[in-house]
């Protein structure tokens, strides 16, 4: 890749990306999906209760997320630190649409998602089965919807995991965490477990910002056909000390977000 500017013209180089390997992942993708995702499916008729049905869901969630990963090419995810119990508020930093299937191969947990998922061609039809939450930040209603559904999954005894950063980052900054999603947690007077999510390659040309971390407005179809590419990816996925929700929810999500930093910094 060039980079130019007024002065000089720089070349960047990149790691290479193997287009039979991105090939071969998409097939394993695709038979994971058709071997995990239609026993989920068929088995929910099963069942006369809403909250039956997701309650297979949340396994189902775990399952397919798990699998992805693997047909993926994510070679390991570590975890460190004790899993959260159940019912609690999960804020990770954010990273890479793949964060969710290192997050699932830890523990199970609900996803909170950005509404754009609910347009994404093929995945919006798996994840509106699934039964995680979307939320369109921008619309109160449409906050407050979400923050009464995350409510009442960590009443029911599931964990919720929610990006309080909004948005992916390039992995070596934790953006600042917003406030608004936190309420259910308040409300709820649960416990916040904060989490720190870092990704390595084996290949020494791989660099996390550039080819790893899913931001600055990248193309995602692009990025990834790339990232299907690369060989010896792994995932730490830490769990801290949780975080009695209490007091000002924007105090508290710099409490949490700290805590995050922490994390980020020692597994540097």
């Amino acid at each position: 890749m060039k980079v130019e500017t007024q002065e000089q013209e720089i070349t960047v180089s990149r790691a290479h990306s193997s287009r039979l390997r991105t090939l071969l992942r998409i097939t394993n993708m695709l038979l994971a999906t058709a071997r995990v995702v239609p026993p989920y499916y068929v088995g929910q008729f099963r069942y006369r209760s809403e909250a039956d049905r997701v309650r297979l869901l949340y396994r189902g969630t775990q399952d397919w997320l798990t699998a992805m990963g693997r047909a993926a090419g994510i070679r390991s995810v570590t975890v460190e630190g004790a899993p959260p119990e159940k019912g609690s508020f999960i804020a990770p930093n954010h990273i890479t649409y793949a964060d969710i299937c290192a997050l699932s191969t830890a523990t199970r947990m609900w996803y909170v998602s950005k509404a754009d998922v609910l347009n994404w061609p093929l995945f919006n039809r798996l994840f509106r089965f699934s039964r995680n939450l979307t939320v369109d930040r921008d619309n109160i209603r449409c906050l407050s919807a979400t923050n009464e559904s995350i409510a009442r999954r960590i009443q029911e005894g599931y964990n919720v995991c929610v990006f309080l950063e909004g948005t992916t980052g390039g992995g070596d900054v934790i953006l600042p965490f917003r406030g608004p999603l936190l309420q259910p947690a308040l409300d709820g007077g649960v416990d916040i477990v904060p989490v720190c999510i870092k990704w390595r390659a084996d290949d020494p040309a791989i660099d996390v910002t550039q080819d790893i971390a899913y931001w600055r407005g990248t193309p995602m179809g692009p990025h990834v056909m790339r990232f299907l590419g690369f060989n010896g990816v792994h995932a730490t996925v830490r769990f801290g000390t949780p975080i009695k929700a209490e007091g000002d929810r924007k105090v508290l999500a710099e409490t949490v977000r700290d805590a995050v930093v922490a994390m980020h910094e020692e597994m540097s």
